[in-house]
């Protein structure tokens, strides 16, 4: 089976979720996605700044809820990147929510365990039914391959 995730709908479950609003679109090479984020900043003297942060995700793959990626940054994002993995490296990992991975820049993230954080209901009910088999960067959002657990049907 084939579902798809719009990047509009994950926008608008992030911005519901967490209030940060965050953009999503396909990205030029392959597999992956363009993600956005807007920071704004207090400078004294000088007010407000705002400036577009982004970084790319390429999808590796995926074993039962555990997406498999590497991500690229700009510079500048790499270093911040770098700074949170080496002093807070091991309690992120902690939450349970994602694990580095052998890569410098890879990250397994735990699908089941995001959603139950944002407060997506019934995903655990969902891949007790459902393998999720490939997850790929579409022009209109995330397409999601699954096949049908039959085992898990009784």
């Amino acid at each position: 089976m084939k579902l798809l995730i719009t990047y509009n709908e994950l926008q608008t479950l992030i911005q519901k979720k967490t209030g940060k609003a965050v953009r999503f679109q396909k990205a030029e090479d392959g597999n992956t996605v363009q993600v956005t984020y807007t920071v704004e900043v207090d400078v004294p003297l000088i007010g407000k700044i705002s400036k577009d942060v982004a970084g790319i995700i390429k999808f590796n793959g995926i074993t039962d809820t555990v997406l498999d990626v590497t991500y690229s940054l700009s510079m500048g994002l790499e270093l911040v990147a770098k700074g949170i993995k080496t002093f807070l490296g091991e309690q992120i990992e902690r939450t349970q929510l994602m694990k580095w991975g052998e890569e410098e820049n890879q990250m397994l993230l735990f699908v089941d365990k995001i959603a139950e954080k944002l407060h997506v209901d019934n995903v655990d009910k969902l891949t007790k039914f459902i393998r999720i088999t490939e997850v790929r960067a579409a022009e209109s959002g995330l397409e999601i391959e699954a096949d049908i657990r039959y085992d898990a049907m009784g």
